[in-house]
């Protein structure tokens, strides 16, 4: 997902697309930086409390630009 980094709008997005899924699929979110992007770290941070989704933080120390990676376990 790399649209909107407010709060209501990713989570909105994820549960869009998150319904459409099947156990395997990913989803990426781009810009997973707690500075910059609070509102992404925490739609990343209520999946990964929810348990459904597997999360894989991946980060690039040169610049910002962080990403989850999200694998539907079910």
């Amino acid at each position: 997902l790399d649209g909107s980094h407010i709060y209501k709008d990713v989570l909105f997005e994820f549960k869009m697309i998150s319904k459409h899924q099947k156990k395997g699929d990913m989803i990426i979110f781009d810009d997973y930086n707690h500075k910059d992007f609070p509102g992404i770290v925490k739609t990343v941070d209520d999946i990964i409390n929810k348990k459904d989704y597997e999360i894989k933080l991946i980060y690039n120390k040169k610049t910002s630009r962080n990403y989850a990676i999200a694998k539907k376990l079910s």
